[in-house]
């Protein structure tokens, strides 16, 4: 069997084709008829390992391959291109969200240590609802991370059928579960809330609830301070939230009475960004029609033109992005629209070296971070 797989310098801070990936597949087919299976669902597919590697090897299965992280899902897509392989879907969602209804003869994971323990348990402990009768969970996971694995598997009485540990990572096989519990598989963002909290800055008083894995789930940090110091006086019409976080951002113009008749396009890679921002708006008040999301890897990706950029660059993205980013923002702007931008100080030159395209209205440091509020020229 003979694989591809493309990665590009901008994965290597996310993904990698590690040995997880390798240990569970070796297990699988050597302790599996493989071609029992009709249907798998790659769960937190990365760059679409483990996925590819099924189809490759047993054409006639179906295939659904997902993952929170849209850039995941383009090499995904990329690399079954590369490989000659149709999964049946390649699509963003968290956990199970967006297959309620569906079961599969195999579900397949390398577990993300990142995700943390709350929404690893319920994930694993919500399985077999998705699964066919006869069907396998099959999963790799750290071994710092084996306990809760092994813990959550037995609290719902699943049979364990097979179980490896390695020097750094685990392997499981369970099966069906008919006596499960009722709780298990909370829908939506329920695994994912960390609390909800309560937010007072420049004179607006607003709360969110907020998620693990993203920043600021009950404090504001620097570069969002900035943000909310920088802002237009005025801000109406289309505005885009690139890298939203929690929501606070769009929350707390959407309380500001100076800024009026907007309609806010949420956009960027981490779905559970975007997802737990249209919640919290949602809870503020903001109705459904005047909220869009844009699940994409890229600034480049983003469709339709806006008055405002509001720009949180990637944190690590592993490209050098700073010399681009004006030129992708020129692009979505309307005539005189504004670009909102917060990032690393030491980005600052790079970025503004050669600047043709706006004119700087404000310009404002804070603890390593440098913001800017630029306008587009005529």
């Amino acid at each position: 069997m003979s694989l591809t797989f493309a990665l590009s310098q901008s994965l290597f801070s996310s993904f990698d084709v590690d040995k997880g990936s390798k240990l569970l597949l070796k297990a699988l087919y050597g302790n599996q008829d493989m071609n029992r299976f009709r249907s798998a669902f790659d769960l937190g597919c990365g760059v679409g390992v483990l996925g590819i590697s099924l189809k490759k090897k047993n054409p006639d299965l179906d295939i659904y391959q997902t993952d929170r992280d849209a850039l995941a899902l383009a090499f995904t897509e990329y690399n079954a291109v590369l490989n000659n392989i149709s999964p049946a879907a390649v699509k963003g969602c968290l956990g199970f969200s967006g297959f309620e209804h569906r079961k599969f003869d195999l579900i397949i994971s390398n577990l993300p240590a990142k995700a943390g323990a709350t929404v690893l348990r319920d994930i694993i402990s919500g399985y077999s609802l998705h699964l066919t009768e006869k069907g396998l969970f099959a999963f790799v996971i750290v071994n710092d991370l084996h306990d809760l694995a092994e813990a959550s598997l037995k609290a719902i009485g699943a049979e364990i059928r097979f179980q490896e540990r390695k020097r750094d990572h685990s392997v499981f096989m369970a099966g069906f579960v008919r006596k499960r519990s009722t709780e298990s598989a909370r829908p939506g963002l329920s695994p994912y809330i960390r609390g909800y909290y309560c937010f007072k800055t420049h004179g607006i008083s607003y709360s969110l609830y907020t998620v693990y894995d993203v920043p600021e789930f009950d404090t504001l940090g620097y570069e969002t301070e900035l943000f909310m110091e920088i802002l237009p006086n005025t801000l109406t019409g289309r505005i885009l939230f690139w890298n939203p976080g929690q929501g606070h951002i769009p929350v707390f113009i959407s309380k500001n009475e100076k800024y009026s008749q907007i309609q806010y396009t949420l956009a960027g890679r981490d779905l559970l960004q975007l997802e737990i921002s249209r919640l919290n708006m949602t809870s503020a008040g903001i109705p459904e029609h005047l909220m869009q999301i844009q699940h994409v890897p890229h600034l480049a990706d983003l469709q339709g033109l806006f008055q405002a950029l509001v720009v949180r660059p990637t944190s690590d993205p592993g490209v050098p992005w700073e010399d681009s980013i004006l030129s992708d923002c020129t692009t979505l702007l309307n005539e005189q629209g504004f670009l909102i931008l917060v990032t690393k100080s030491t980005y600052v030159h790079r970025i503004l070296g050669g600047n043709k395209k706006f004119d700087p209205i404000k310009d404002k440091k804070h603890r390593g971070f440098r913001g800017f509020l630029l306008k587009k020229k005529l």
